[in-house]
């Protein structure tokens, strides 16, 4: 694998296939609350990356501090497989084996596809399965308290083939992707509550039914019609809570909700 870091002077250059308009954590904000189709994909990127809060959101210093957070995963890639990448599950534990290897081939099928619509050229030397597993298993390493739910993989898959793009059209190694991927994963399985409550059942059902009652609030006409057919809020909050609607839309439908959901973190 390749672990070397690059410039400063590369990524910066890497960073300018964007249109040029974010300076700031506010603008940052309203390129992905201004809904439209067709978004320019570095910018995406970087506006990701500044509201999860894995880089200043002063432009003078993105790449220093992306570059400072790749290097903590390639630090955790060399301490967990020392120079073995392969075959990364064997770290995990054994019921978190037994359905990422189930999860994560089953969804390679909707990367393959998916990839290429935005810019991402998919090659047989890129072996997409083994950088989802790399990332998932330093995650629960890591990030114990994050555990792995069925699912979980379409975020992985999301923004790798974003951070892909972005690596090959500005001359970056592949790992430089799958490291911004994992920040991107754990930034964002991070701001979901559910699953701080997933060994918890008695907070679990509390979180439901509060859940269930800002929905019957905020708009009852939908409330009502989610149980009307018989769609309870534990489906509501598994289905869409947990994976932010990415199993419910298109790509393209789904960054436009994500662009919401990340434009309004505080």
């Amino acid at each position: 694998m390749n672990f070397q870091l690059p410039s400063e002077v590369i990524l910066t250059d890497a960073f300018r296939l964007g249109e040029g308009m974010i300076f700031s954590y506010d603008d940052a904000r309203k390129f992905l609350l201004t809904d439209n189709h067709g978004k320019n994909m570095v910018d995406r990127l970087i506006s990701y990356l500044i509201c999860l809060k894995i880089i200043s959101p002063l432009r003078p210093k993105w790449s220093e501090s992306l570059l400072i957070a790749v290097d903590m995963y390639y630090s955790s890639l060399k301490y967990y497989f020392k120079d073995d990448y392969k075959n990364a599950l064997r770290i995990v534990s054994t019921k978190s084996e037994s359905i990422m290897s189930v999860d994560f081939p089953r969804t390679l099928g909707w990367f393959n596809e998916m990839a290429p619509t935005i810019g991402a050229e998919i090659s047989k030397e890129i072996d997409v399965l083994e950088i989802i597993s790399r990332i998932f298993a330093i995650l629960e390493r890591e990030h114990p308290e994050l555990q792995y739910t069925q699912g979980f993989d379409r975020y992985a898959y999301s923004f790798f083939a974003m951070a892909l793009s972005f690596c090959q059209k500005g001359s970056l190694p592949i790992e430089f992707g799958e490291a911004i991927t994992y920040h991107l994963v754990c930034n964002t399985i991070s701001l979901l509550p559910m699953t701080k409550l997933l060994d918890d059942q008695q907070k679990l059902m509390e979180h439901f039914d509060r859940l269930d009652k800002v929905l019957m609030n905020y708009d009852y006409q939908k409330y009502k019609l989610l149980t009307d057919f018989n769609a309870s809020i534990l489906f509501f909050g598994v289905r869409f809570e947990m994976l932010l609607f990415a199993d419910e839309h298109s790509f393209e439908e789904t960054l436009r909700i994500w662009d919401q959901i990340f434009g309004r973190l505080e």
